[in-house]
């Protein structure tokens, strides 16, 4: 419906101005005009008085008045308590993005979850009668359906009569004088020149003074897929974004899933002052893989993911220590079996021509069957379940030769060549941590991990009655050599093999993550990690269990060197201990690290960028 004004308001006119009412505004104008209601508290005021005015705030619709009225409060509780009943407030009124906007400058993160947990349950509860009666249902569902955004199909008659009877009520045209006021599809507008024209809706919600202040203090690069030499993400502000994000009904974004193109975990810094705990490292654009890994698309180096950071954070808070892992193991009736039969082939020269050795060959496969897969600590259906399982068994395959090495790497099969064997070969390879040091400040407010970070260990096994295998706690010359030469090409290996990239990825996380736990850091800052370590507001992708795969084995064909074969066992281990406990931790000398500490320091008032170069 085409609607105007007409005639000319004296009262109007005076104020030489326009007034726009949306629905959610209800009497707003009557308070604004008769009884001064944009008048704030003074900065004194109890915190008992600020909750009424800000009631009477929610109650006309007013929220940007009752956010500054909250400004005003020194006592945190009392200022979270009040921000969740606007924050309430405005999603009832159909603002999930301005209620999202206002659960962010709740200061615990225990109580901005809660928060949004009761605004997500309000969007499911039965319609409230009282906003029902301004044309609301319950958790911002439009009374009269017709799928249409709040404070459309509302009736304006109450309000407009309002309007008339409290200002200058012999002004109006059905009193006889000039000033006319009907109904505007979004609003009520009030121009001086009865001039009808396309309206911008105002904000009431606050939430562009947030936009605009954290424009003014982002620093130069607001585009998370821009390489950076080191990019600070705080943990802290990420969770608040993902509890604002939940509280709006969207997902994480794609900068979150990635924390920025984060690539590595160089440093863990700490700001008591500003609240954050922040990890920093090199990071850049990222790209998806065929086979669905994320890598920079600069280095190809996988990137740092959230789920990661979450399962790993969540144990280590369990654990105190991050101690988790796999192994990859042959059943010892498959050992027994095979070792039986390499016995008996011995004893007779095989015959010749390609259908015995493929003979041979399929009897071996067949003793041998399949290894059980073991993933302890975390869920073995988390991305970092499987990552730990595909770096463990496509090494066993490097060392075999069945996967090309990089660098100057020679296979430990290769390296066996034209030297006699037993008939039977039991090796162990696992990957454990490498890094040199983890230095701090005299302070403890800044943290470097230093080191190359993954590297892999060897043994030889025995084998006792029934296929069991024994550890010996000793490598043989090849083995260890084997075993030194990868962890001296691990990041050959790594740009040529992504997936030890990603295995390089999740030991950063697990120190990074021991050492917020166990150096307490979170009791530092006053944060209680509930946003990540509850399942119930971040909840982690889940895929299938590795349970089984084909045995990491070979054997010799029948040559000169006679027939051996090699079964590999082994895994991931991770223990943070050896770097992290008591006393392990190095105190830093010079002011290199100190530096960086102030260099990357957050902007206190900007609690809502959650990274920045």
């Amino acid at each position: 419906m085409r609607t105007g004004f007409t005639g000319r308001n004296a009262l109007m006119g005076r104020r030489a101005g326009r007034l726009l009412l949306t629905a959610a505004m209800l009497t707003a104008a009557v308070l604004a005009t008769s009884l001064s209601a944009s008048r704030l508290l003074a900065a004194d005021a109890p915190a008992a008085d600020v909750a009424a005015a800000v009631k009477a705030d929610l109650a006309a619709g007013e929220f940007s008045p009752a956010l500054r009225r909250v400004e005003q409060l020194q006592d945190q509780n009392a200022r979270d308590g009040l921000l969740n009943e606007i924050a309430s407030a405005q999603r009832a009124a159909g603002l999930p993005d301005a209620a999202a906007q206002t659960l962010g400058r709740i200061g615990d993160d225990r109580q901005r979850g809660g928060a949004v947990a009761a605004i997500l349950a309000q969007q499911l509860a039965p319609p409230n009668p009282i906003l029902a009666q301004n044309g609301l249902a319950g958790g911002g569902q439009q009374v009269g359906g017709g799928g249409g955004s709040a404070g459309q199909n509302l009736d304006f008659q109450p309000i407009m009569d309002l309007i008339k009877a409290t200002i200058e009520p012999d002004s109006w045209d059905d009193a006889g004088g000039p000033g006319a006021i009907k109904d505007f599809p979004g609003g009520v507008l009030v121009d001086t020149n009865g001039l009808l024209q396309r309206i911008v809706k105002n904000d009431t919600t606050g939430s562009l003074e947030v936009l605009r202040r954290d424009a003014a203090t982002q620093g130069a690069n607001t585009e998370a897929r821009r390489a950076a030499p080191l990019r600070k993400i705080s943990l802290t502000r990420l969770e608040r974004a993902l509890q604002m994000a939940r509280a709006a009904g969207r997902a994480p974004d794609e900068a979150m899933r990635m924390l920025a193109g984060l690539q590595s975990i160089e440093y863990v810094l700490v700001y008591p002052e500003t609240h954050d705990i922040v990890l920093a490292g090199p990071a850049g654009d990222w790209r998806r893989l065929a086979e669905g890994r994320v890598v920079s698309v600069e280095t190809g180096h996988p990137v740092v993911q959230l789920e990661d950071l979450v399962v790993i954070l969540r144990h280590a808070s369990k654990e105190g220590m991050a101690r988790f892992g796999c192994s990859i193991d042959p059943l010892p009736e498959n050992v027994a079996k095979t070792q039986e039969y390499a016995n008996q082939s011995a004893k007779h020269k095989l015959a010749e021509g390609a259908g015995a050795v493929k003979e041979f060959a399929d009897a071996i496969q067949r003793h041998m069957g399949q290894q059980k897969i073991d993933v302890f600590g975390i869920d073995p259906r988390t991305h970092v379940g499987r990552v730990l399982v595909e770096a463990d068994y496509r090494m066993k395959l490097v060392g075999l030769g069945r996967e090309k090495p990089a660098g100057d790497l020679v296979s430990y099969w290769d390296t066996l060549k034209g030297k006699p064997q037993p008939e039977m070969l039991l090796v162990r390879w696992w990957f454990t941590l490498n890094y040199d040091a983890v230095q701090a400040t005299p302070e403890h407010t800044a943290y470097a991990i230093r080191g190359q970070g993954v590297k892999l260990l060897s043994e030889n096994e025995m084998l006792a009655e029934k296929g069991r295998r024994v550890a010996t706690g000793k490598s043989d010359e090849l083995n260890r050599r084997f075993a030194q030469s990868f962890t001296k090409n691990f990041n050959a290996m790594a740009a040529k093999y992504p997936i030890y990239a990603e295995l390089h990825n999740m030991f950063d996380l697990a120190l990074a993550c021991s050492l917020i736990t166990s150096e307490k850091l979170p009791q530092q800052v006053g944060w209680h990690m509930s946003g990540l370590l509850d399942e119930a507001q971040y909840q982690v992708p889940l895929g299938p269990a590795p349970k089984t795969v084909e045995s990491v084995a070979r054997y010799s064909q029948p040559d000169d060197r006679g027939r051996f074969i090699v079964q590999v066992s082994g895994g991931v281990r991770v223990d943070t201990q050896q770097m992290v406990g008591r006393g392990k931790i190095e105190t830093a000398t010079g002011p290199s690290l100190s530096t960086e500490l102030g260099r990357s320091r957050p902007v206190a008032k900007d609690t809502i960028t959650w990274w920045w170069d």
